[in-house]
């Protein structure tokens, strides 16, 4: 979301976390100590998830960089006695 926010290349979190959820989601559905479903029916419900946490995703993403927030402090004097 910080590479999102501060308007940088944020494709190249994206596209591998997409893939990790959708590979995970998948084995978890179709493990047997996961639901034991077939392997067709966890891709399609792996995809459907994986769309579903990205939308989100962006959406979060969106409200958050309309609101300005600071991405960066300057902590240079953090340790410094006054």
């Amino acid at each position: 979301m910080y590479l999102f926010i501060a308007k940088k290349n944020y494709w190249i979190a994206v596209i591998p976390g997409m893939f990790m959820t959708a590979a995970t989601t998948s084995y978890i559905l179709n493990a047997p100590i996961g639901f034991g479903q077939s392997l067709t029916v966890s891709n399609i419900g792996a995809l459907i998830v994986t769309v579903a946490i990205t939308v989100i995703f962006f959406n979060a993403a969106k409200k958050a960089r309309t609101k300005n927030i600071p991405l960066e402090e300057d902590i240079s004097n953090y340790n410094k006695v006054a």
